[in-house]
């Protein structure tokens, strides 16, 4: 049997029904933002103000408006308001480009390259088993023309993009102890060599290019093969080394040292939490590790997390000072963000974000080089302190 209620408790019920709705609302708003209400204020004159911004130009502007260039440049103008270089907006493309690089797969020719100073570029370092590699490509060789077109004329900049995105088979000019040679580099996705390793002198000699996940696989290999070559100590040498990845770096430290914490996180919050930590399964050598202005990120926590161990002593000069970790958060469109979102901290030592990390031996490059990449082993003044040590011990 229906039962009927009076107009005021209709009335009553309604306006209990609203309450709850706004109620419920306001609690998923605040704790979806977090913040206050004068921040939330904010918030709100700044939508309010880009708003603003689009309608005069939309009725006033004289030119075409392209509404993707449009999207993109308010997405980096996010980012600029941050003040913080490691945050920033990435298009499908670029996200795509990040993603590949990190799994170690990619379109690009397989080569190291910098600038020579003199209209080429100089490869200082051919992965094994790329592109080209399987042209005869090798280390030390200069290119000097893209399909007949010289270096010069291109530009460097414009050159190395260009070699990073080869999708059909292309000629490469190189310059080799005076001899102009032609190299077809027939592109193909391949696996990328991050790390270079040589015996030197009994002393395992291991050059860390990049952190991506296929690294760490590379480095455990490189120092497996060399505990059995019986080499008496190593020397890793993370110059010139940005960082990456924070799951390759971890794997690599874990091989090297004790049990025990290898890398924590501060978030915004204040509050730190372990993220990874070492088995006991560890290597009983003396160990150097390179490291200058340009070591920063994962390669700073390589160094810091050896010597918090006890396991290895810093050669070089104060390094970059990265100690912030960035997550990317991709959207719908493809698009992405990568977004500092906590410190992380090594095993025993303070956080080094904005300071770097000082050596145990301070040694410069003297003379310095005009390139870093050019100079010869025995021009390299850290190397060759690296080496020296072991020979005293």
């Amino acid at each position: 049997m229906n039962k009927k209620i009076s107009l005021g408790a209709a009335l009553a019920m309604l306006v209990l029904v609203a309450a709850t709705a706004v109620f419920i609302t306001m609690a998923v708003s605040m704790q979806m933002f977090n913040t206050d209400s004068s921040e939330i204020g904010n918030r709100t004159e700044n939508i309010a103000k880009i708003t603003e911004i689009d309608k005069v130009v939309r009725d006033n502007y004289v030119g075409q408006i392209d509404e993707d260039k449009l999207t993109i440049g308010i997405a980096d103008g996010y980012f600029k308001g941050l003040d913080d270089p490691h945050s920033y907006y990435l298009s499908a493309d670029e996200y795509t480009d990040i993603l590949n690089y990190r799994t170690g797969k990619s379109n690009e020719i397989g080569a190291y390259v910098t600038d020579n100073g003199d209209s080429g570029l100089y490869v200082y370092f051919v992965m094994s088993n790329s592109p080209a590699s399987k042209a005869g490509m090798q280390d030390g060789d200069t290119i000097t023309a893209i399909s007949g077109r010289a270096i010069a004329e291109i530009g460097v900049e414009q050159a190395t993009e260009e070699l990073k995105s080869i999708t059909q088979p292309v000629d490469i000019t190189v310059m080799r102890e005076g001899v102009e040679l032609t190299l077809q580099i027939n592109p193909e996705q391949f696996a990328y060599t991050t790390i270079e390793a040589i015996v030197m002198e009994d002393i395992g000699y291991i050059r860390i290019y990049d952190f991506i996940d296929s690294t760490s696989d590379q480095f455990i290999d490189a120092v497996e093969t060399m505990l059995k070559q019986n080499v008496r100590g190593f020397i890793f040498d993370v110059r010139h080394n940005s960082g990456g990845t924070l799951s390759s770096v971890v794997d690599m430290i874990d091989r090297l040292c004790p049990a025990g914490d290898i890398v924590s996180k501060t978030d915004k919050n204040g509050v730190t939490t372990v993220m990874h930590k070492s088995d006991a399964k560890e290597v009983n050598l003396p160990m150097i590790v390179l490291v200058d202005e340009e070591t920063a990120s994962a390669a700073e926590l390589f160094a810091c997390a050896l010597r918090d161990y006890d396991k290895a002593e810093l050669v070089g000069v104060q390094t970059y000072g990265k100690g912030s970790m960035q997550e990317l958060f991709p959207f719908k469109d493809g698009s992405a963000i990568n977004l500092t979102t906590a410190l992380y901290n090594p095993p025993k030592s303070p956080n080094y974000d904005g300071v770097g990390i000082t050596p145990d031996h301070e040694v410069e490059l003297n003379p310095a080089p005009a390139n870093f990449y050019m100079m010869t082993e025995n021009e390299d003044t850290q190397l060759q302190y690296a080496l020296a040590y072991f020979m005293q011990q």
